[in-house]
């Protein structure tokens, strides 16, 4: 068992592509058990994602972002160790679809490569792969080297109490 997102096991990442670029992935989430979680994340120092978790018997789709506590999404070094749900939306459907859209093309000049804030992703979800809803809050991604060289989709699952659960990821898609 895991208790955050970055303890993950066998996680699938690839580099995002810019200017813009939309991840997009097909989760079939009926083999999640109480404490798991799955999705769709970006990943550096900072990260966030969307994803099902399920708590209680119930599944809810959820953002979660690792700012500081107390500080807006603009909290930057990210604490290490922490995560933060920043918003839930109760869901009975087992096929979830997440889509994260990324935009790196807001440098007005070089002095600001590598500043935390510029560079932003939305998260979106969908219940038939067609009609995309936002969620969260707007993600600031930051370009740093503490964890890879830039910003990586990744899938994954984690489960918070009882191993034994699995995710199933039909498909995951890029484009740009």
């Amino acid at each position: 068992t895991d208790t955050l997102f970055t303890q993950s096991r066998n996680m699938l990442t690839q580099r995002t592509f810019g200017p813009k670029c939309n991840g997009s992935a097909c989760l079939d989430a009926s083999g999640l058990n109480d404490g798991d979680v799955a999705g769709l994340a970006l990943l550096a120092g900072r990260f966030g994602f969307v994803g099902v978790s399920k708590e209680g018997g119930k599944k809810s789709i959820v953002m979660v972002d690792n700012m500081y506590e107390g500080e807006d999404a603009g909290g930057w070094p990210p604490k290490r160790g922490t995560q933060h749900v920043v918003a839930s939306v109760p869901v009975d459907a087992d096929v979830v679809y997440f889509k994260a859209s990324c935009d790196f093309s807001r440098i007005a000049d070089d002095s600001q490569i590598g500043s935390h804030g510029v560079d932003t992703a939305e998260f979106y979800y969908s219940l038939d792969g067609k009609d995309w809803k936002s969620i969260g809050h707007t993600f600031k991604m930051t370009y740093s080297l503490d964890h890879f060289m830039g910003q990586r989709y990744a899938l994954f699952y984690y489960s918070t109490k009882t191993p034994g659960g699995h995710a199933d990821f039909d498909w995951y898609k890029v484009s740009y």
